[in-house]
């Protein structure tokens, strides 16, 4: 009577598809969001977002930062939005980001408000983008392996002399196993190493003495299923791992009474997809933008326009056991471009920028930022904090 209990508990479980995808779709979101890497929160915030940096040569100036996505915003009043069909219907709130930022100069007065948004055109690294029919074959792998679960229980109960309270720890084990597949254990264990795992379980507990061996069948079919497990999941994380973001951006400066610039602009970041260094990500980024700023002095004022074009590659160089990114490093150079000649300096400005980020815990990171001016031998460093607020803090 229990194990038909048991076996009609399966079934039903099997029928729940939406809960079973959500649950996989856990997996998936919690391992994006512990190896995702400081540049494409840059690019676009998780939940919340707030920095704070300072020029480190002159001391000038230092500028806090917040930033949230509308999705973030809306689940600070609804505890509903999380990664299930609420999430799923959330994707345009999660692909537009407002931010702030407040500048201060001497006696760290504020001086200035740059109001800003970004609105994701293009976003590839977003859960949304999981294949359906991948979850399919997930769900069916997942369902083979809790079905093969009772099967040995079945075996194993039958002729052995269990208890009741014998066969409860077996399942336990048994459901362990299944929980093992799809956890972040799996990511350094193959499906053999786990099936070991489980029958190591087994003979530790002596419900069966050292005499046990799976039927190969069921050794075969564990096997399988675990692997096509680990195989879909890893596609799907890479697949997020490397995909695209297109950015378009908005800002207005207000400094001084009144506003004195506004700029738009497109920001794009891919995944490179070096397959011998997977588990380090290179990326690759591309930024332009085009500013009108409004300058005065005591006898005229004008408009001057300018654009700005940046193309650089990060790297992740060290990371966790988790597989969590601790040191990135940006390299790139950047174009300044004004369209009228000033009356100080040159119309066109070529700048090498190098960045180096540190990881200090689950959601700061400390990126130190450095510009050299090479025709006139000027030097900018710029120091910032950050604090993300992902979806698993």
């Amino acid at each position: 009577m229990k194990k038909t209990i048991l076996i009609m508990a399966v079934v039903c479980s099997a029928l729940k598809v939406n809960a079973q995808d959500n649950a996989i779709l856990n997996v998936i979101e919690d391992e994006r969001v512990k190896k995702i890497t400081s540049l494409k929160t840059n690019y676009l915030a998780e939940l919340f977002q707030a920095a704070v940096d300072n020029d480190i040569l002159s001391y000038s100036r230092s500028n806090v930062t917040f930033k949230s996505t509308l999705f973030g915003i809306k689940k600070l009043f609804d505890t509903t939005a999380v990664v299930d069909t609420n999430y799923k219907k959330a994707f345009l709130l999660r692909n537009i980001e407002i931010s702030s930022k407040i500048g201060m100069g001497a006696q760290s007065k504020i001086n200035e408000v740059t109001p800003g948004f970004k609105w994701a055109l293009i976003n590839k690294r977003d859960l949304s983008n999981v294949d359906r029919s991948d979850l399919r074959e997930m769900n069916d792998s997942l369902t083979a392996l809790t079905l093969i679960q009772f099967n040995i229980l079945g075996v194993l109960s039958n002729g052995n002399g269990l208890t009741i309270e014998e066969e409860d720890k077996l399942n336990e084990i048994l459901s362990q196993y299944t929980n093992f597949s799809t956890s972040s254990a799996r990511a350094t264990l193959s499906a053999k190493e786990k099936t070991e795992f489980l029958i190591k379980k087994i003979e530790e507990n002596n419900f069966i003495g050292n005499k046990f061996q799976l039927p190969k069948a069921n050794l075969d079919r564990m096997i399988s299923a675990s692997k096509n497990i680990d195989a879909l999941l890893k596609k799907r994380e890479e697949a997020i791992k490397k995909g695209a973001i297109l950015n378009l951006t908005g800002y207005g400066r207000y400094k001084d009474v009144y506003w004195d610039s506004a700029s738009v602009g497109l920001e794009f970041i891919k995944g490179l997809g070096n397959k011998k260094d997977e588990d380090k990500p290179w990326d690759f980024q591309a930024s332009a933008f085009y500013n009108t700023k409004l300058a005065t002095n005591l006898n005229n004022q004008t408009s001057t326009s300018y654009a700005i074009g940046k193309l650089g590659i990060n790297k992740v160089l060290i990371k966790n056991k988790a597989g969590a990114s601790l040191v990135e490093v940006l390299g790139a150079a950047e174009v300044n471009h004004a369209f009228e000649k000033p009356a100080v300096g040159d119309q066109t400005k070529i700048l090498v920028d190098f960045t180096l980020t540190l990881r200090i815990n689950k959601t700061t990171f400390l990126p130190i930022e450095i510009k050299y001016d090479p025709k006139n031998a000027n030097v900018f460093g710029y120091f910032k904090l950050k604090w993300d607020i992902t979806s698993d803090n």
